[in-house]
């Protein structure tokens, strides 16, 4: 075999390494889709996180007290989240989880974040625990403007 039938060869067999990298990584949600992503979709949320149903329906029924998406809830929201939460991002940032995009969270948080209203705290269940999720922001793909 001459050399460049050996580096053709070589060529060939590293993008199917790097396909089959692409491939693993998107199936444990590494890797959005195809076109780099979650489609440019992406929101920003909060969330508290404890072990039982009747922990996350008390810390509800506190942040029921105020409007909902008003800066008081917001307020609330982040000093329950210190006090409460057991994701370390509680006493890091009053529970916020920054930016992230569609596919990136578990499916039943996803699905909240992406799908129910913003500025709104919903109970979610996932197998971490019980969650109080708020959406604060989520940002749909722009759209191709035509000539």
């Amino acid at each position: 075999m001459n050399p460049s039938d050996v580096w053709a060869e070589m060529a060939g067999n590293v993008k199917w390494v790097l396909l089959s990298i692409f491939v693993v990584l998107a199936m444990f949600g590494l890797v959005t889709s195809w076109g780099g992503g979650g489609g440019g979709v992406s929101a920003k949320a909060s969330h508290i996180l404890v072990n039982t149903e009747s922990e996350i329906d008390d810390l509800f029924t506190q942040l029921s007290a105020t409007a909902d998406g008003s800066p008081e809830q917001f307020a609330l929201f982040a000093e329950l989240a210190k006090k409460h939460s057991k994701c370390p991002s509680g006493s890091r940032g009053g529970g916020a989880l920054g930016t992230f995009g569609r596919g990136q969270m578990v499916p039943e948080f996803d699905r909240v974040v992406f799908e129910e209203a913003v500025g709104k705290i919903h109970k979610v269940k996932t197998q971490f625990g019980w969650h109080l999720v708020l959406t604060t922001e989520r940002t749909e793909p722009e759209t191709k403007k035509e000539l």
